[in-house]
């Protein structure tokens, strides 16, 4: 639980020397858990990475993926590849030599990343959460409640947001420390207990109370929806609504609704899991941040503070997987994605596998009937503006 302040004046030789005498230095440390420790962090790296990179390119390159929440999902993502390319090799050099050694600037410059790519990821889902709110409970209204200026208003807020929070430190407000036993570079909690509130309170608990209203009201809604459905049904089993002429155009409207509903409804779950998946593997890390701002808490044992580090890293790789596993079309975008990285001699290995027969050409170029309709679209009546909005339109249309 003890901060190691990186403020004193570095010795370059002195440094050089402690590096090669402390390289995987298990003195104080098990074999065992020095390599499973490095095997994992690398692990996560590697799957975060890959896993994130395949997100956006599905979303670049995947019509039936361009809407706005693609958009935020987007943004999940960079802050997640972030997390990955900059601050997990560290933690990941850092447990190897089991001491920080790069330096005081580059470690305020990760402490600053650590900061502003968490605050952006809870942002970002506190936004997915009021996106899928407008799309449930208010369909007809989505279109003007977020639009496109809206929508690129709101990214640009959380990130400037975020990037504010993580300087906040280089300006007083706290100071960035080598933690040793997390093997991280972040804002000195137990310093500046002002700075720690807010960043508990503001940045972690407002946004869980938004999603967790959001979410609720949008399953109450598609609830009582599925109930609604049910009795229309039954009625039209028994005989009693024969649907013809005005009747009839009302029944298939409510059943386009109904269908689309479904799909938003499904949309909601996968973000939900997100979210819930970026609360189990954060809360953790959170705890230990009130820990060091609260000295007098000694319960917590030494190790819990190296698992809540890797916990929170292990977000970074859990949402490409939940896409991939919950959600149809990002699990065909996946493949797509990655047929069309692979060579073009393994291409043609594969198409001829699939189809023996040269005349039927390949299944790449195969488009699935509905491949025009977007899972996150909020309403059948505003179809074509999920269709179109692409990221770089989304942001042009302000302009």
């Amino acid at each position: 639980m003890e901060s190691a302040d990186i403020h004193p004046a570095w010795n370059a030789s002195e440094e050089s020397s402690k590096t090669e005498n402390d390289f995987l230095d298990v003195d104080d440390r098990s074999a065992t858990e020095v390599i499973l420790s490095i095997f994992t962090m690398g692990l996560i790296i590697v799957l975060s990475i890959s896993g994130n990179i395949f997100v956006l390119a599905a979303i670049v390159r995947e019509r039936v993926l361009h809407s706005k929440t693609s958009i935020f999902i987007a943004s999940l993502a960079i802050a997640d590849l972030i997390n990955a390319s900059l601050n997990m090799p560290t933690i990941l050099v850092s447990c190897i030599y089991d001491k920080w050694i790069f330096g005081e600037i580059i470690c305020a410059a990760i402490g600053v990343s650590v900061v502003t790519a968490c605050t952006a990821s809870i942002n970002t889902l506190g936004a997915i959460a009021i996106d899928r709110y407008f799309a449930i409970v208010y369909p007809f209204k989505y279109s003007e409640r977020m639009s496109a200026c809206r929508v690129a208003a709101i990214l640009v807020w959380i990130w400037t947001q975020s990037v504010l929070f993580g300087l906040m430190p280089a300006f007083g407000v706290s100071e960035f420390v080598y933690i040793e036993s997390e093997y991280l570079c972040s804002a000195d909690w137990s310093t500046h207990l002002s700075y720690t509130i807010i960043i508990v309170l503001v940045n972690m608990g407002a946004p869980i109370i938004l999603m967790t209203y959001s979410y609720r009201h949008i399953f109450r809604i598609a609830s009582a929806h599925r109930k609604q459905m049910r009795t229309r049904h039954n009625l039209n089993e028994s005989g009693a609504d024969v649907p013809t002429g005005r009747n009839r155009t009302t029944v298939i409207a409510f059943t386009k609704r109904a269908k689309q509903l479904r799909q938003d409804t499904k949309a909601a779950t996968t973000l939900l899991i997100v979210m819930g998946t970026f609360l189990i593997c954060w809360l953790p890390h959170t705890i230990t941040m009130l820990c060091f701002a609260f000295p007098s808490c000694t319960a917590i044992p030494e190790g819990f503070y190296v698992v809540s580090t890797w916990f929170a890293m292990l977000n970074s790789a859990c949402n490409p997987f939940i896409y991939c596993i919950t959600n149809k079309q990002f699990r065909q975008a996946f493949k797509r994605t990655f047929a069309q990285m692979l060579p073009a001699s393994w291409k043609r290995r594969m198409d001829r596998r699939v189809n023996p027969d040269p005349t039927l050409g390949t299944t790449a170029t195969v488009k699935a009937p509905n491949s025009n309709i977007s899972i996150y679209s909020h309403d059948l009546s505003h179809t074509d503006d999920n269709i179109h909005s692409h990221t770089p339109t989304i942001i042009a249309d302000c302009l």
